[in-house]
């Protein structure tokens, strides 16, 4: 994962071109390769049933995540819940996973660009929908479900770009550990603000963040923040 910084909004897509040029080499399609061959996937041996999960999350209503399609192969992502600072309520964890399947049978796409709507990137779960959801069982299968689509969006056969304008909190920054390539504004910031409710990363953001970086780099950024005019570390 790279990240570049001072880039504002209307120079994305120069600089999804860019990255796009990048990839190009032999040497990138077979990191390419390898990152889509690496997670895994819960299903039904592991006590996970879909059609349940999706059902409760359901239940917890508000914003969407909306996805444009270009004839350049180039899409874009929105987390669109600005009431809430993009935070992802049930429905949208449920239309999360519709578009990512949307972009697994995209065969012209060549690239998505994930971010968030007026101005804030995502601070993660709506804490609505989590207090809502109060047992351990649930809880445990929610997080399930979003590590199933973070992984299915970490192995799209398409270059994944992460552009954070504003906060990337909590499961926000699990999400920006799915794309491949960051792009933040300045004044942005990710942080994994988990460790503040005594709870650790339950959508896969930290084991993604130490084959992205290494532990010694993970730990610091979890115990800390990365913000958009800091110089910033993350490397493939």
């Amino acid at each position: 994962m790279q990240c570049f910084h001072g880039l504002r909004n209307n120079s994305m897509f120069r600089g999804v071109k860019l990255l796009l040029k990048s990839c190009s080499s032999t040497g990138a399609r077979v990191r390419l390769f390898q990152r889509q061959c690496s997670g895994w996937v819960y299903c039904s041996s592991h006590g996970l049933n879909l059609d349940e999960i999706r059902e409760k999350l359901l239940a917890f209503p508000g914003g969407s995540i909306d996805l444009h399609k270009q004839n350049s192969g180039i899409a874009v992502l929105t987390i669109n819940n600005p009431a809430r600072m993009n935070a992802f309520s049930g429905s949208m964890m449920v239309d999360l996973e519709g578009r990512v399947e949307e972009l697994e049978n995209w065969s012209d796409g060549k690239a998505v660009i994930v971010h968030g709507a007026a101005g804030t990137f995502s601070s993660g779960s709506d804490l609505n929908a989590v207090r809502a959801i109060a047992n351990p069982q649930d809880g445990m299968k929610m997080c399930m479900f979003m590590q199933n689509t973070l992984t299915r969006l970490q192995r799209l056969p398409l270059i994944s770009v992460a552009l954070v304008d504003g906060k990337a909190l909590g499961g926000g920054a699990e999400l920006v550990t799915a794309c491949d390539f960051v792009l933040m504004v300045e004044g942005s910031v990710v942080q994994f603000v988990h460790k503040h409710m005594g709870l650790v990363p339950g959508w896969g953001g930290a084991s993604r963040l130490v084959r992205r970086v290494g532990p010694q780099n993970a730990l610091k950024i979890l115990a800390g923040a990365i913000k958009g005019e800091s110089s910033f570390y993350l490397m493939p």
